[in-house]
Parts: structure tokens; C-alpha cells; sequence
């Protein structure tokens, strides 16, 4: 093993495929297995299953929001904002234009 390999941990007894750790920093997931902590003090927040709504590290905090469908459409951090299109949003916004 090389010393960039990481080395992941299965230590929970009812949920035999979760990963505990990876590489000695201690993950904890909710009832989905969705992170909310990881190393650094890295914390995740979620809504609606697998949606993440926030991601906060010690420089950085980035949010996302979704539509009504449930697809990512904006993603914030500290540093850029990113507006996602769908591909109905594209042909919308360039059909008119043609």
C-alpha cells in the first residue's frame, strides 16, 4: 500500500457495508448514509433523502438549491455562484433567440 492509498473502515455491527472511517477520520452518516461530519470539521446538511443543501468546511461554505423536480440548479460557496440549466432550460432561452 502506497502512503496515498486510503484505508476504509466497516465498523458498524448492524450496517455491515457503512464506512466509519476512512483513513482513521471518523464519518457520521444519518438513517440514508448520507455524511454529516467528516474530517476538518467538514459538515453536510441535507433535505428530502439526497439532497444536499449545505456543505461547510473551515474556509468555505457552499449551498445548493434544487427545483421542483428535485434537479440542482444553483450551487453558492464563499468563493462563485453556479447557475445549473437543464436542457428545457437551454432550448427555451435559445429558441426564442434563433
Amino acid at each position: 500500500m502506497s502512503p496515498t492509498d486510503d484505508v476504509y473502515y466497516y465498523n458498524d455491527t448492524n450496517w455491515k457495508d457503512k464506512v466509519t472511517k476512512i483513513s482513521g477520520a471518523t464519518i457520521t452518516q444519518d438513517q440514508t448514509c448520507n455524511p454529516l461530519s467528516y474530517r476538518d470539521g467538514m459538515t453536510f446538511t441535507w433535505q428530502n433523502g439526497r439532497q444536499l443543501v449545505s456543505l461547510q468546511t473551515a474556509d468555505n461554505n457552499v449551498s445548493y438549491k434544487y427545483d421542483s423536480n428535485g434537479m440542482r440548479e444553483k450551487k453558492t460557496g464563499n468563493r462563485k455562484t453556479i447557475i445549473i440549466l437543464t436542457i428545457t432550460q437551454v432550448f427555451t432561452v435559445l429558441i426564442p433567440m434563433l
